[in-house]
């Protein structure tokens, strides 16, 4: 069974989200330096790199990380290819790509190119209000895009994370779709189960279905 790894790596110096915590990998103990094993201490945002956005990051009193079923995070996936379509992606984008029925999708951007470089771009491919009504509409419960935000930096009060939130579609970003084709899937991107959690990093594949 072939397995596609589409997680960015945590690592010092990496691509965050303007304000969020940065990774960082500190050495606790070493073998080499006589210690009996080696081990290392992280600090990070639950939001760094390849991650899950739980309906409480957006909305109060909605699903903490530990509290959103498992099964939002695995099953059938459709992969839609939008790398060359629009910035803002709309309803008519989502119509003529996404299959009906279908619970879980993943948009393969041109921000596939750039989601593990810096500077973090003010410009990306994002999903509109329309485009998270009809997701709604049409009983998706995971969607996931390459950046680290579904979402156009604005200050509209972030009209689309709270709508699929409190939908109660989970967020899948940070994405690297770059060596995947558009198709079916099967998805596995489960979170640590971080008690009261907004988000959580999360090892993202695809397989074959």
């Amino acid at each position: 069974m072939k397995i596609w790894d589409i997680s960015v790596t945590l690592k010092q110096d990496m691509l965050i989200f303007p304000g969020d915590k940065k990774f960082k990998r500190e050495k606790v103990a070493s073998i080499r330096e006589g210690n009996v094993c080696n081990m290392s201490k992280l600090e990070m945002g639950a939001h760094n790199g390849t991650h899950v956005d739980a309906p409480f990051h957006f909305v109060e009193g909605g699903k903490s990380i530990d509290q959103v079923p498992l099964n939002k995070f695995y099953g059938p996936v459709q992969v839609v290819d939008l790398s060359a379509g629009p910035e803002a992606i709309g309803e008519s984008d989502l119509a003529d790509h996404v299959k009906e029925g279908i619970q879980k999708v993943l948009f393969r951007t041109r921000a596939s190119d750039f989601v593990q470089k810096k500077p973090f771009r003010r410009e990306f491919p994002h999903l509109t209000k329309e485009a998270a009504d009809y997701l709604v509409e049409s009983g998706v419960d995971l969607v996931g895009i390459d950046y680290l935000t579904i979402e156009r930096l604005s200050r509209d009060n972030h009209p689309v994370h709270k709508h699929l939130l409190k939908n109660g579609v989970i967020i899948l970003e940070g994405l690297n779709l770059q060596e995947v084709e558009a198709g079916d899937y099967i998805l596995a991107c489960f979170p640590l189960k971080i008690k009261g959690g907004d988000g959580s990093p999360c090892r993202a594949v695809l397989m074959e279905p």
